[in-house]
């Protein structure tokens, strides 16, 4: 079964994406950029999840 992306949806995510490049730049693992980029995802989904946790990792 083939699942279709809206319009809507797929601008959303690009410009989740973007927001992280933008703000960000490259992320290294375990670098403050990616820290940063973990932080602007957290965000995101607090608007719509009950939870959101970041697991720390190295």
């Amino acid at each position: 079964m083939k699942i279709k992306i809206s319009d809507e949806d797929s601008d959303y995510m690009y410009n989740i994406l973007q927001t992280i490049i933008d703000e960000c730049g490259p992320r290294m693992p375990c670098s403050p950029q990616e820290a940063k980029g973990a932080e602007i995802v957290k965000n995101e989904l607090e608007e719509t999840c009950d939870i959101v946790d970041i697991e720390p990792f190295s």
